[in-house]
């Protein structure tokens, strides 16, 4: 059963490692993530790029494999999508007379309403390989036998109920607790789309609200965008954070700058700072977090805290975990930030840490509205 299911994994699975400098692992495709469209989905895509952006066979092979076609069946489709694009110009007597964005828009029978003081923007989407090094560790994640948990607990989510949804949209979680683990937090959440499976990723419940102000929403480049991540200011500060809801609460993030919010953080690693042995000294109005730009999105941030609280949670039998309630100094401003952060036993570098010790390392933001 077991070699069922890693040929299956196999299957639907392609990773890539690039050894080298941190950060560490890039990858070629998602674990779990987006899966193969159809061919009926890729060409009716490329015919709608032809007829309604006006592009010609040369970008639709481009397009074609930027999102995720295979080059055997690039040039086939190209020359459907060609004839499709022929036919309809014959049968409607020429290109349309309305714009790209009026014809998307009256496609999906939706204006983009944006709050005139939040920016949208868009930014190539992320495959969630970060997010799962910090839920299970890289080697576990990098391991077919370690990732059978997460294929089946993506599979089990997907019979549930979901927990959110709105329209098209809905989003699934299940704990880890059957997989012999006691973990009652962190999840992993299914997200998907008319009934498809579109994305998968790990998720904190946490009950500490922080109120925000939204200046940009980038929506990642998706045919509909389900996925984004929010720059906001928090106290004078710049904050980013995947929104692990977006999907389901997308016009709630488009039409309100000020918003609450629960945020937490996974950590991709972290280790004692430097500033428990008086090797070094605090430096002077330095944030407890500054954005990390080697991972090339805008949630990530390298950090500095006082662990204050600790909490074990066990994925599995094997998998070790914990919960850690951090504070993020803010020596400028005068008001520390209170956040919960999931860390795997793998990604904590040498020893001593406990309550009260300063910690410091990268950590992923992620956040939900609170309503």
């Amino acid at each position: 059963m077991i070699g069922l299911v890693i040929r299956l994994i196999g299957l639907i699975i392609k990773v890539g490692v690039k050894t080298g400098d941190h950060p560490e692992p890039e990858v070629s495709d998602a674990l779990f993530t987006r899966q193969a469209r159809t061919g009926a989905e890729y060409l009716k895509m490329a015919a709608d790029a032809m007829i309604y952006e006006g592009k010609s066979q040369e970008q639709i092979k481009v397009l074609l494999q930027s999102k995720g076609m295979s080059d055997d069946y690039v040039t086939l489709y190209s020359k459907k999508a060609k004839e499709r694009y022929d036919k309809w110009i014959a049968e409607n007597g020429g290109p349309p007379s309305l714009t790209a964005m009026e014809q998307y828009e009256r496609l999906h029978k939706q204006a983009s309403v944006v709050d005139p003081l939040i920016k949208l923007a868009s930014a190539a989407e992320e495959n969630h390989a970060y997010h799962f090094c910090a839920l299970v560790g890289k080697e576990s994640y990098y391991n077919e036998t370690g990732r059978i948990p997460l294929y089946g607990l993506t599979t089990a989510a997907l019979r549930t109920d979901p927990v959110l949804e709105q329209g098209d949209a809905a989003i699934r979680q299940l704990t880890f607790q059957q997989y012999g683990g006691d973990a009652e937090n962190p999840y992993l959440r299914v997200l998907s789309i008319d009934k498809r499976q579109e994305a998968v990723y790990p998720y904190l419940k946490t009950d500490k609200v922080i109120p925000v102000q939204t200046k940009k929403i980038i929506e990642w480049e998706q045919d509909q965008p389900f996925e984004a991540e929010i720059e906001a200011v928090w106290n004078g500060l710049s904050l980013g954070f995947y929104a692990t809801d977006y999907a389901v609460k997308k016009q709630a993030y488009r039409l309100k700058q000020d918003i609450n919010i629960r945020l937490s953080a996974f950590l991709l690693s972290v280790s004692v700072s430097e500033s428990n042995s008086g090797k070094a000294k605090d430096k002077e109005y330095k944030p407890g977090y500054e954005p990390n730009q080697a991972y090339g999105h805008y949630s990530y941030f390298v950090f500095e805290a006082v662990l204050i609280k600790v909490a074990t949670t066990n994925l599995s039998k094997t998998g070790l975990g914990y919960i850690f309630t951090l504070k993020l100094i803010d020596s400028y401003h005068g008001s520390d930030l209170i956040i919960d952060a999931y860390v795997n036993d793998a990604n904590i570098k040498g020893e001593n840490i406990s309550k009260e010790t300063r910690i410091k390392g990268t950590l992923w933001f992620q956040a939900e509205l609170a309503e």
